[in-house]
């Protein structure tokens, strides 16, 4: 469900196991300030039931892998079209902007931590994820905060 387009159907699978299919709507261009508006407030399951034409109720109903699929190709295919309005129209650039700098940043957040937890070496390490393994032997005795007797000044120099 990698490559959705608005002119095929998709297959998605529903909390109760059974498959659905749908399609995207042709979004419309007054239906892009709509769409800013909701991505703005973050009402992405409304998002979705705009681009598929289906009640919010049946995206509730979706598994979240069939709902994330659809929830990034809605605001993949229509973010491009937001932003293409905003080159022209200032009321919407002032709105996309904003979520651009976020999509980027939270895009970036999560790049960085699925890299974090599918690493081996965060799941061989004891610890747990998250918490670096050791890369020095254990020491049998407590490091010395004195220097070593060769870095030592002399009580000839005069300190």
């Amino acid at each position: 469900m990698s490559n959705l387009l608005p002119s095929s159907p998709h297959d998605v699978t529903r909390l109760d196991g059974t498959l659905a299919r749908i399609f995207f709507t042709d979004t419309a261009t007054p239906e892009i300030y709509t769409f800013v508006e909701l991505m703005d407030a973050s009402k992405i399951p409304e998002l979705v039931a705009m681009c598929t034409g289906k009640p919010v109720g049946f995206i509730d109903s979706l598994q979240d892998e069939s709902y994330g699929a659809l929830a990034k190709a809605c605001i993949e295919v229509n973010f491009n079209r937001a932003m293409v309005l905003a080159a022209s129209d200032p009321t919407i650039a002032a709105k996309v902007l904003p979520l651009a700098h976020r999509m980027d940043l939270v895009g970036r957040m999560a790049a960085g931590l699925l890299s974090k937890l599918s690493s081996p070496a965060s799941a061989a390490s004891p610890a747990g994820p998250g918490t670096p393994p050791s890369t020095t032997p254990p020491t049998s005795s407590p490091p010395s905060s004195e220097p070593a007797p060769d870095s030592m000044p002399s009580a000839a120099s005069g300190t």
